[in-house]
C-alpha cells in the first residue's frame, strides 16, 4: 500500500532517454547505457528528483537507496536541492567502479559530490571484484553516505 510504481528514470536532466534491458531478463541490470549483456531497449521519461518531487509534492524521504547500474552520480546532481537541506536524508549508494566509468564518471567524482553536499562514507558491504573486470580491476560495494550535522 505504500509503494507506487512509476515510469520515470531519475537523471540529471529532464527529457527522453533509452534504457537497455538485461539480454537474460534481469531487471536489476537494466540501465541507461547499453553493456555486454544488454538486450532491447525501450523508450523513457527523464526527470530530476528534485523536479518530480516538486511537482507531485513528495514528502521528504527518510531514506534513499539507489543501484542504477552507473548513472548514480547523474541522479545525485538531479537531488541538489535535497541533499542540500538542513534535514537531508541518509543516502545508500551502490558504487560500481566499472559501471560509473562506463557511464562517465567514476568513484571518485562520486565520493566529492556527495562530500560537497555535506555527507561522510561508511563502508556497508565488502568490496568484490567486478564480473567485468579485465585487464583493470574493478570493484563494487555498497556505501551509506550520512548527514554530517553540526549539532
Amino acid at each position: 500500500k505504500n509503494v507506487t510504481a512509476i515510469e520515470v528514470a531519475l537523471s540529471d536532466a529532464a527529457g527522453e532517454g533509452e534504457l537497455f534491458l538485461d539480454a537474460k531478463n534481469n531487471s536489476g541490470a537494466a540501465s541507461l547505457r547499453r553493456s555486454p549483456n544488454s538486450g532491447n531497449s525501450v523508450s523513457i521519461t527523464l526527470d530530476t528528483y528534485d523536479h518530480y518531487s516538486a511537482v507531485n509534492a513528495l514528502p521528504n524521504p527518510a531514506l534513499i537507496k539507489i543501484d542504477v547500474e552507473g548513472a548514480e552520480v547523474k541522479v545525485l546532481k538531479g537531488m541538489a536541492e535535497l541533499l542540500s537541506r538542513p534535514r537531508r536524508p541518509p543516502v545508500i549508494l551502490e558504487v560500481s567502479e566499472w559501471s560509473l566509468e562506463a557511464m562517465g564518471s567514476s568513484k571518485d567524482e562520486l565520493f566529492k559530490l556527495m562530500t560537497s553536499y555535506g555527507y561522510k562514507a561508511r563502508l556497508l558491504s565488502r568490496p568484490s571484484v567486478s564480473i567485468f573486470s579485465g585487464r583493470n580491476i574493478y570493484f563494487q560495494y555498497d556505501v551509506l553516505f550520512e548527514p554530517v550535522t553540526d549539532e
